[in-house]
């Protein structure tokens, strides 16, 4: 008897145990609903915690029937408070898709070695910057240098952060020097400079976002560090890809790794004085380790428009996709939040999403993937900003309507758009 009531002891124990458990589960759902009513009453459906990403229950998803949407809403929504927009009139794109790999690009120059490679683990080519110190004069933005512009670049590393290296950086360079094909062994050369620094060393700058800035005079030089995930010991993974984005107004400057603003500076340049030159510069102590940079995108045109549309058209060149894909880029976010704040401010027109491709690959397969690059821009319109579906309509023409027919890569970038058409 004492071993039978031993037994029963010891099941009501476990179904308790269970129970209690279950019931854990419950409040916890509860709970977690509650918390997301009260933050979307108090901060708006566009509320997200940047720290944590966004994790949806499988039956909350949303599913497009025929639609490319994009692939990772929690990489994509990280980007809600992304403000960077670029520069409306783009002036220069690379890829290197039109640079043999192991070649440096013609209108470049540097003074040490380096060559294009090609990285599987995103099917892309890079320009490789390994061991020593470089600068590099890339022609067609020195050559058109604008007072107020935008650029942005990918960068990927392939060494672990813990690893000591006392100088592993990539530089931004603005400054006075006349000439920016001059003292290429000495980038940092001028009265006048700024640099925006991308440091993973454990010296010579150290880790973070860097700016900063000499002048003639020490008591106006300026300088911030701003540690940052993607540069640090405990989170830095090699072989991620990371975008930055850089903003020039005036005299300030801003810069963003992925969605984090990590330098904003309003006497970033000195005043009254003409910077004529932008160049880059890396430096790698270690003998086997390198940064990659590609997709480098310079535009002028960075003042803040009364209106987008300009004859009730926008060429929206900040809306971009993964290659041959519907997948839209996460940076995108802040380019089509604004296209979203047009139309509410304006709720009585329609408007008309237009996918443009450039001529690469075939005219049936283009005009496929403009189409649904189109539908991912008008799911994102009323998904995550609440536009009515009904003054929404898309279309996708391929490439049969190039605002230019030069083939280069710049070209291909201004043709490669979405359009925001007023109906």
């Amino acid at each position: 008897m004492l071993t039978a009531f031993n037994g029963q002891a010891q099941f009501f124990k476990k179904l308790k145990k269970k129970i209690d458990q279950k019931v854990q589960q419950t409040e916890k759902k509860i709970e977690n609903k509650i918390d997301k009513g009260v933050d979307d009453l108090l901060f708006g459906n566009d509320s997200v915690n940047d720290a944590s990403p966004i994790v949806k229950e499988e039956s909350e998803m949303v599913e497009f029937k025929d639609s490319m949407y994009y692939d990772n809403q929690s990489t994509f929504k990280t980007y809600s408070k992304f403000d960077f927009t670029p520069g409306e009139n783009l002036l220069y794109f690379e890829d290197f898709s039109n640079v043999l790999i192991g070649d440096f690009p013609t209108s470049w120059h540097t003074n040490a070695g380096t060559e294009v490679v090609k990285l599987e683990e995103f099917n892309e080519k890079w320009l490789k910057l390994g061991a020593g110190s470089r600068t590099i004069v890339i022609s067609e933005i020195a050559n058109n240098l604008q007072s107020d512009f935008t650029l942005e670049f990918d960068f990927v590393y392939d060494f672990k952060m813990d690893e000591y290296a006392f100088k592993r950086h990539f530089d931004v360079i603005l400054s006075d020097l006349e000439d920016p094909y001059s003292y290429l062994s000495k980038p940092y050369k001028g009265n006048f400079y700024t640099y925006l620094r991308i440091g993973a060393g454990s010296g010579g700058g150290g880790k973070g976002a860097i700016l900063y800035k000499k002048t003639t005079s020490r008591s106006t030089y300026a300088s911030t560090k701003q540690p940052h995930a993607v540069l640090s010991n405990k989170t830095a993974q090699p072989y991620q890809k990371h975008h930055v984005s850089i903003v020039k107004k005036d005299t300030r400057i801003k810069m963003y790794i992925n969605s984090e603003k990590v330098i904003d500076m309003t006497q970033a340049v000195q005043p009254d004085v003409l910077y004529q030159t932008i160049r880059f510069a890396s430096n790698v102590s270690p003998a086997n380790q390198h940064f990659y940079i590609s997709n480098i995108k310079y535009a002028g045109q960075v003042e803040i428009p009364t209106s987008l549309f300009h004859n009730d058209s926008y060429q929206a060149h900040g809306i971009t996709f993964q290659s041959g894909s519907a997948s839209l880029n996460p940076e995108s976010y802040a380019t089509i939040k604004a296209i979203a704040r047009e139309i509410e401010n304006n709720p009585e027109n329609s408007y008309q999403i237009i996918g443009h491709t450039d001529s690469d690959g075939q005219y049936d397969d283009n005009i496929t993937l403009s189409r649904k690059r189109a539908e991912s821009v008008y799911n994102v319109l009323i998904n995550d900003f609440n536009i009515t579906p009904d003054i929404l309509s898309i279309d996708g023409v391929g490439d049969t309507q190039p605002l230019t027919n030069e083939t280069t890569a710049t070209a291909k970038a201004i043709n490669r758009r979405v359009e925001i058409r007023k109906i």
